[in-house]
């Protein structure tokens, strides 16, 4: 049993670096040579290797990011909905209470409320998340143009940060 859980995290560990690494990295170099993903990922190679140090500190950093950054939008969003839920819980105890007059308008009014509830939930996630992730994809395209000028997507932005 400890073998099959040794096994299984070293396999969970390895096939998240080789995701995380393939989307952040290699992707970039297939946009920026027009290569399929393993003649990106034989491109890359020798810059990870290189560079070693850069990338896993790239990762332990990452790792770090992912976690504070997926509590604070956890955290944002559980308030966000709490706010949101206020005034339609109010609309809800409304549509309960029309149930007793009109089963249909009440129902109606229950079910609005609920696809209503739902959508802010979504759209206040994307609204959090999404610059977040876009602040950790850029992150990403730093580290792989600093390490190599041939993969650097975002030339003239880093120049821009820099002065």
């Amino acid at each position: 049993l400890l073998l099959a859980i040794g096994v299984a995290l070293v396999v969970a560990v390895g096939s998240g670096l080789l995701t995380g690494f393939t989307t952040q990295f290699v992707v970039p170099v297939m946009v920026a040579e027009d290569r399929t993903v393993l003649g990106a990922w034989k491109r890359f190679w020798p810059t990870m290797v290189g560079q070693w140090k850069e990338y896993l500190a790239y990762a332990a950093l990452r790792i770090v990011l992912s976690i504070a950054v997926g509590i604070l939008v956890g955290v944002v969003t559980g308030i966000g909905t709490v706010v949101l839920a206020i005034p339609l819980v109010a609309i809800g105890v409304a549509g309960a209470a029309l149930l007793s007059v009109s089963e249909i308008v009440g129902g109606a009014v229950l079910l609005l409320v609920v696809v209503l509830f739902l959508a802010a939930i979504v759209a206040l996630s994307l609204v959090v998340a999404v610059p977040v992730q876009t602040y950790l994809r850029y992150y990403a395209l730093l580290v792989l143009g600093d390490t190599e000028d041939a993969f650097d997507l975002v030339a003239e932005r880093r120049r821009a940060i820099r002065e």
